[in-house]
């Protein structure tokens, strides 16, 4: 590689003019906001939540604008020019992770919870009793007569 001169190298050609990606995004129309079923528990972090919207949604990085990372869920807000077109394109899950739900943030209060669950009982407060068709192995009081027959 050493061998060859300087006056021995070819010209390289003189490159092309540079034009920029795409115009500049036009963000007059403010920003609407998306909920995104994927936290910080799920492993989710802005760098990674930015590629998959981006991917998901058919959109430049540049029309995303804040980003905020919950435990169980995440808030984005997408250019309002795009948004039509991002909610069209994340309508349908994720063939990748079936799981990553993206929905418009409504103004009427939060957001549901991804999975609806309904509430369990404090355990503590629940007595133990043996099934109905088994006797139970404690003793009864005194005043009462014993289950067993």
């Amino acid at each position: 590689p050493g061998s060859k001169k300087r006056s021995d190298r070819t010209e390289r050609p003189e490159r092309a003019e540079r034009h920029d990606r795409s115009p500049v995004l036009n963000v007059d129309g403010g920003w609407v906001a998306f909920r995104v079923s994927w936290g910080h528990a799920h492993g989710a972090d802005p760098r990674r939540l930015l590629a998959m919207l981006c991917r998901r949604g058919n959109i430049d990085g540049r029309a995303i604008g804040a980003i905020r990372v919950g435990h169980t869920y995440s808030v984005v807000e997408i250019a309002a020019s795009v948004a039509e077109s991002f909610e069209r394109h994340t309508r349908d899950p994720d063939p990748r992770d079936r799981r990553v739900n993206i929905r418009r943030w409504r103004d009427d209060g939060p957001p549901p919870p991804a999975h609806a669950r309904e509430r369990k009982t404090d355990r503590t407060k629940k007595k133990k009793t043996a099934p109905p068709d088994r006797p139970s192995k404690r003793k009864a009081p005194p005043d009462r007569p014993s289950r067993s027959r």
